[in-house]
């Protein structure tokens, strides 16, 4: 299969190593997890409200346990205000990334 094929549109690599993940993110719902695609970005699902900053720190930390990176590597560049968000990843690999977002997908959709 050709890359082209295979790529998640929500995920891109940038020139200077790091990621970006486009996210559409649905707060208070009934449980945390990924929901597919949404427009091309990535459906994240959060019990937590969007009430002072606490969805954002949500992103972070659900994105961080997902990836097993630390929170600090990882940074909402676009999107604090909104529900469509980009996510900045540093220090992980494309292929590595997008094989745990496929998995994740795959297990949430069941």
């Amino acid at each position: 299969m050709k890359q082209s094929d295979t790529t998640l549109p929500c995920l891109q690599s940038l020139p200077d190593g790091s990621l970006s993940i486009a996210l559409y993110v649905q707060p208070r719902a009934a449980r945390d997890g990924l929901a597919g695609l949404h427009e091309g970005r990535l459906k994240l699902r959060l019990t937590t409200p969007p009430v002072d900053g606490k969805a954002n720190k949500a992103v972070i930390s659900f994105l961080a346990r997902l990836l097993h990176l630390p929170k600090s590597s990882l940074t909402i560049r676009t999107g604090l205000q909104s529900r469509s968000k980009v996510v900045i990843v540093t220090g992980a690999d494309f292929e590595q990334v997008q094989s745990v977002l496929r998995a994740r997908l795959a297990a949430d959709s069941v």
